[in-house]
């Protein structure tokens, strides 16, 4: 964890997480749909939050350094990758379970 971003603000995670977690929930889990779209919700204004109260330069610094890794990894033209190869057939495909 970054050093720059004060703890309260990194309480949001573990928090978040726990709230996920946990079996008590604003909507339950077992009620179909709603009690998923509370748990996505609950990550979304978790992330969201930390987002807000990071110091943008931290943020916007980290953000920088994942995608630089990315795409330098993946513009990498020496590379070779080997492998094989199978066609199936059409009637092969649909025993496949």
């Amino acid at each position: 964890m970054d050093s720059r971003v004060p703890i309260r603000t990194k309480l949001i995670v573990p928090i978040t997480l726990i709230y996920i977690i946990s079996p008590f929930d604003i909507i339950a889990d077992f009620i179909p749909i709603a009690g998923q779209l509370d748990d996505i919700l609950s990550l979304i204004i978790g992330v969201s939050l930390l987002l807000i109260f990071s110091p943008s330069n931290v943020v916007f610094e980290h953000l920088d350094n994942l995608t630089s890794q990315k795409f330098s990894k993946s513009q990498n033209k020496d590379t070779i990758i080997e492998g094989t190869s199978k066609i199936i057939e059409e009637d092969e495909g649909k025993n496949w379970k």
